[in-house]
């Protein structure tokens, strides 16, 4: 297992941060919790129509799912009027909040072997971006124009982080330090 340079801050948190599954918090504890309400699970159980979309699945489920959820992109994309380049399908906002919390649990200047080097404009990057994120998640309710916007800003931060792209003030400062030309 993977062993995270934690800061004290991040070692104080509890390990529902973040999100730890039911599972794993009963079998801790050494018992079933009296109640488990989660915004994936209903004391009701599935609906009947999901009942009946399962059973209708269930005859190719013993083919390979496609790794790049091209049909599910597709109808995501159609669904709420973008290009299903802009969908990305994986493991849930747990499991992003996961990694951005991971990124950002490590001091300026530092590096995991895993991890691009922190600089102070990297670790600003972050901060930025995982408040934009947590707008995102805020502004969900209030549409997807919002929604989008702030994934959007979230999406060029960690484009910046990344190197994909440079906003025009860094190529500024790089270039005038040169002189292009014969």
């Amino acid at each position: 297992m993977v062993q995270y340079r934690l800061t004290e801050l991040t070692k104080s948190l509890p390990a529902t941060v973040p999100f730890v599954g039911p599972e794993t918090q009963e079998r801790a504890r050494g018992g079933p919790f009296d109640a488990r309400i989660g915004a994936n699970e209903s004391v009701f159980g599935p609906s009947p129509g999901v009942v009946a979309a399962i059973a209708e699945a269930a005859s190719s489920a013993w083919m390979y799912g496609d790794p790049e959820n091209h049909v599910l992109c597709q109808a995501i994309a159609a669904q709420h009027g973008v290009e299903p380049g802009n969908i990305m399908v994986g493991e849930g906002i747990d499991a992003l909040r996961g990694k951005l919390f991971r990124w950002t649990s490590i001091a300026p200047g530092r590096q995991r072997s895993d991890a691009i080097l922190f600089t102070r404009r990297r670790w600003q990057l972050v901060s930025d971006c995982r408040d934009r994120l947590g707008r995102a998640i805020e502004d969900a309710e209030g549409g997807p124009e919002l929604l989008v916007a702030d994934l959007r800003e979230a999406l060029t931060r960690l484009e910046e982080i990344t190197g994909e792209s440079t906003p025009e003030d860094v190529l500024d400062r790089i270039f005038s330090r040169f002189c292009l030309g014969k």
